[in-house]
């Protein structure tokens, strides 16, 4: 893991997530440094619902999509306890705003993880979009979006081993070779 302090005797969450963002790790080494960050008793842990967005990023470049589902029991309870519908700005008792921009992460990591779409990043403007769902614990999935060229629209239904994909877009979609993951 990366460590927190020059005497390498502090770690956290956040260092592993900021390595990988910033290109620093990647691959096995990647998804190895974070996923011990988060088992680690001693690792510092991302404590608000805005850098969860990072940690999320982070699951997704480390190619760890089955970590997302584990942190959406927190999320449900959130909105459970509050009795709001929208994610509020933080997990705290009387949070300052109910509906934040930054708490919406996993609204975007859905979208990204689960139903595994985002713009093909060697293409301008959402020409084409990369498509590798990964449903993780779910039985089903239905994401609408729009982009600049159009809305996407999946919907994704497990049946045994399968899974079922059903898309009404104004952009190409594209499976990357072998990048269908298997859960």
């Amino acid at each position: 893991m990366f460590a927190d302090t020059a005497a390498q005797s502090r770690f956290s969450v956040h260092g592993q997530v900021e390595a990988i963002l910033a290109g620093a790790i990647g691959g096995r080494r990647a998804a190895a440094a974070l996923e011990t960050s988060i088992q680690a008793a001693d690792a510092a842990r991302v404590g608000t619902l805005y850098y969860r967005h990072y940690l999320f990023q982070a699951m997704k470049a480390a190619g760890l999509p089955h970590l997302f589902f584990r942190e959406l029991p927190r999320w449900v309870d959130i909105l459970d306890r509050t009795g709001l519908n929208t994610w509020p700005e933080t997990d705290r008792e009387h949070p300052r705003s109910d509906c934040h921009a930054w708490s919406v992460s996993p609204a975007i990591a859905l979208v990204q993880l689960a139903a595994g779409l985002e713009p093909d990043p060697r293409l301008d403007g959402f020409a084409r979009a990369l498509f590798r769902p990964f449903l993780g614990p779910l039985g089903r999935l239905a994401v609408s979006f729009d982009t600049p060229r159009g809305r996407i629209s999946v919907e994704l239904r497990r049946r045994g081993e399968r899974i079922d994909a059903r898309a009404r877009s104004a952009v190409a979609l594209m499976t990357p070779p072998g990048s269908l993951r298997r859960r």
